[in-house]
């Protein structure tokens, strides 16, 4: 009894040290603001009140004896989405002006942004498009927002907006967005507070998923429940980018597909049509992930009745997410090539009759950008535009990534050779479409690094890299609970010091 008070005393007392660093730095980052008496103060009572929140909930995780990691992500994500929702103003997360234009289009039932003599060109109500003030703005102040407040969509006053960029996004990943909106509309008429309803439908489903996702896997919950804590991933899901969906259907794909390979019974009809239709919207969601389909080639033939029905099986999973990825490949690329005049067939053309060329540009790009790709993959650069920096946040999660993985016993055997093979082939495939697609889209044909590429595009395969890194014949004796506890407290110092740093940048 006396060594757990002390560990809780200690608990406390690094809680607290840590806070105060953390409430130091955000001092001088608003010390040259000027701000009102009432905002300051404001601030701070805030600052206090979450501090001892915080510092609450530490001590009662520490103290619960059975958190169950799926438990554990309702304790950390949802509270600190919805202060990161209130924090970053709309249209500031990651090309978020384009993610609502696009997900209000959805929301009106259009599908398929309109060409209109060669541009993707949608009609909206001028309210919708204006939703953020001085959205060129080069930062964006809480202030700015409140003449938005009063604002009214006006069905009669519309205009053409461009939009090619979201264009080419599937309508899929809008879904929770455009449900929102729509039910939002039924007690409102002001854009703001319809973008707000569609950034929470968009966390709701978010976290409904990742639940899911973190209850079915075999193995490395606390891996998911750490990539979910992510500062970057977790703007994704509190703001309307499709990032969100995208990590969360991931995750689920490969839950669902180990707990189907590592559980005692038959892989049946059931199994193969709930893979299929996951595997379907992931093809959808983003073109580059379409590899995570052929995951399913891991599952062994003494999960099915004969080796036809393993075949047949497997092959549907990755026929049909094939066929909706290079249908909508398909639909996108004639957006994008009726759209983009910076030549992207002259860059395929480029690839397929250069590819050494090709391989060193990529090689030349990721040896250049590897660090800045680590800081934003971490959660070190959050919003668009304007960016809020936490340095520090990134080598916290790599090493707590690091001690989570090692302290998973089961993935030592996991997997045997080509199963291990299949991962490794999955990974190195998105990564190689991840800087393709944006080489083809983006970055100029003669520059000598493909520019464009986020370390947010890799949070979808982080779980697959940390499975292959936990293979590696590493041990801990760190008990499951224990790591899921440490996750848990070590996220509520870094989502303070991150929520901290987006408000310095706003007030």
């Amino acid at each position: 009894m006396l060594k757990k008070k002390i560990n809780i005393h200690i608990i406390i007392m690094s809680m607290i040290m840590v806070i105060a660093l953390i409430y130091s730095q955000y001092r001088l980052l608003i010390a040259d603001r000027v701000i009102d008496d009432w905002v300051f103060w404001g601030i701070n009572i805030a600052f206090i009140f979450f501090t001892i929140l915080f510092i609450g909930l530490g001590i009662y995780i520490y103290n619960k004896k059975d958190l169950k990691p799926e438990k554990a992500l309702l304790y950390i994500v949802p509270i600190f989405a919805i202060l990161m929702s209130i924090t970053i103003p709309v249209s500031r997360g990651h090309d978020e002006f384009a993610h609502w234009i696009r997900s209000y289009e959805v929301s009106e039932g259009v599908l398929l942004t309109p060409i209109i003599d060669n541009q993707a060109v949608t009609t909206l109500p001028k309210a919708v498009q204006n939703v953020v003030a001085e959205r060129e703005k080069a930062v964006f102040k809480y202030v700015d927002a409140i003449k938005l407040l009063d604002v009214k969509i006006d069905e009669n006053d519309v205009g053409p907006f461009y939009n090619p960029n979201a264009a080419t996004y599937c309508f899929v990943q809008y879904l929770p967005q455009a449900t929102g909106i729509n039910i939002g509309q039924l007690f409102t008429d002001n854009p703001l507070l319809l973008a707000y309803m569609a950034r929470l439908v968009n966390l709701i489903t978010c976290m409904i998923i990742l639940y899911f996702a973190i209850k079915l896997i075999p193995f490395g919950k606390n891996i998911l429940l750490l990539i979910a804590t992510i500062p970057i991933a977790i703007e994704g899901f509190t703001t309307m980018s499709p990032d969100g969906i995208t990590i969360a259907i991931c995750a689920l794909f490969i839950a669902y597909l180990l707990n189907v390979i590592f559980n005692k019974e038959k892989c049946g009809k059931k199994e193969i049509i709930i893979l299929t239709v996951i595997g379907a919207i992931v093809s959808l969601c983003k073109i580059v992930y379409l590899p995570i389909v052929f995951l399913s080639l891991m599952i062994p033939k003494n999960k099915f009745e004969s080796r036809k029905k393993q075949v047949l099986s497997i092959l549907t999973i990755i026929m049909v997410g094939v066929i909706c990825n290079l249908v909508w490949l398909y639909i996108g690329s004639s957006v994008l090539l009726d759209t983009n005049t910076s030549g992207s067939v002259s860059k395929v053309s480029t690839i397929l009759s250069m590819p050494i060329l090709y391989a060193q540009k990529l090689i030349s790009t990721f040896l250049n950008g590897s660090n800045n790709y680590f800081l934003s993959l971490f959660g070190g650069q959050l919003e668009w535009n304007e960016v809020a920096r936490t340095d520090i946040v990134p080598y916290i999660l790599a090493i707590l990534a690091l001690v989570a993985t090692f302290s998973e016993s089961k993935l030592k055997n996991a997997f045997n050779k080509f199963q291990k093979i299949i991962i490794c082939f999955v990974i190195i495939s998105i990564i190689l479409l991840i800087f393709t697609s944006i080489y083809i889209q983006w970055s100029g044909k003669d520059y000598a690094y493909i520019n464009g590429v986020q370390g947010r595009y890799f949070l979808p395969i982080l779980c697959l890299v940390l499975f292959i890194v936990g293979s590696l014949k590493i041990n801990t004796n760190y008990k499951e609970t224990t790591i899921t506890k440490l996750i848990c407290i070590s996220s509520y110092i870094v989502q303070i010091l991150t929520i901290g740093s987006i408000v310095s940048l706003h007030i």
